[in-house]
């Protein structure tokens, strides 16, 4: 008859990733912990604690102790394909998708690009957790063992940087809006889209001169110190009054020709990063960015309420 025993499933998980390697792991099927011993690297003298459950492994009756081997609950590529579905990104699920096609390393590739947006590697790492100890469960029911253990708590998305980004833009906001020569202050980017984690905050400011432009950069190097505390970026796109495409807002205090090398803007100087050979803005987003914030409130997509709500727009 099938056995039923309570493990720890932290335990089990750590010990199963941490493999052969100095240290070998065994699950006793008595206790339902798990006994490390020398792995292939293990370099060091046996003390009195490692021999004693050397001794007791060997002398233990044939099937109390279970080898635990990484194999068995490595993910595939078709598991891989199963939390791409789950991808509300339309992008982001292409490139994704994208990386598992290559011939080559594809599982890596695919698990560089997951990390380059902060929402959704948490629910990879919870969606890789999950399926990790239903394969350890799996695992062990084949061994005839069935386990009991401590479920995940259900996935909760962590909101807190979305809600700082937020809030650093309404504060940028209140100052640029000060800023005489200011016509717009809009918001775009992941921001106006649900995303969970955006990786920044940016924002496309109007204005009626170049003059301004160093007044404008002061705020946004405030805006991109408030995000840079939670490793966030930000960045404040400029146009003029007939939807062209100035640049950024430069992001150092001292704007100017050789003060630094890795200055990519095509005119140094006067706090307008004009590198449009690498970022340029499509007019059509410049003409109807998805919220125009300031001075009049225009809502042109589906922005979510509490981005509404971090700038008072009531829709």
């Amino acid at each position: 008859m099938p056995k039923t025993l309570r493990v720890d499933m932290n335990e089990l998980e750590e010990a199963i990733e941490l493999g052969h390697d100095v240290f070998y792991y065994v699950l006793d099927t008595e206790s339902g912990k798990c006994i490390a011993l020398p792995g292939d690297a293990f370099t060091e003298d046996v003390d009195e604690e490692m021999q004693a459950a050397i001794d007791m492994v060997e002398e233990a009756p044939p099937g109390r102790f279970l080898s635990l081997d990484p194999d068995e609950v490595r993910i595939s590529i078709d598991e891989a394909r199963r939390f791409i579905d789950t991808v509300s990104d339309q992008d982001f699920r292409y490139r994704l998708r994208d990386a598992l096609a290559m011939r080559r390393g594809a599982f890596h590739t695919f698990i560089d690009v997951v990390h380059q947006e902060a929402g959704e590697l948490d629910r990879w790492r919870y969606f890789e957790q999950q399926l990790r100890r239903e394969k350890i469960v799996e695992f062990l029911a084949g061994e005839g063992i069935n386990v009991l253990y401590e479920p995940l708590p259900p996935y909760q998305p962590r909101l807190v940087e979305r809600q700082h980004l937020l809030d650093g833009a309404a504060k940028f906001v209140d100052r640029a809006k000060q800023i005489r020569g200011v016509v717009r202050i809009a918001l775009i980017g992941s921001l106006t889209t649900p995303k969970l984690q955006p990786n920044g905050v940016d924002l496309l400011v109007t204005i009626a001169t170049k003059d301004i432009v160093p007044a404008v950069a002061a705020a946004a190097r405030k805006l991109a110190g408030h995000a840079q505390t939670m490793n966030r970026g930000a960045d404040v796109f400029l146009a003029d009054t007939s939807d062209a495409y100035l640049g950024r807002t430069c992001p150092w205090r001292e704007c100017g020709p050789g003060i630094r090398t890795r200055c990519q803007a095509q005119h140094c100087g006067g706090h307008l990063y004009d590198d449009l050979h690498i970022v340029k803005l499509p007019k059509q987003l410049i003409a109807t960015p998805p919220l125009a914030i300031w001075p009049k409130a225009v809502v042109n997509d589906d922005v979510p309420a509490d981005t509404l709500q971090a700038f008072g727009i009531v829709r």
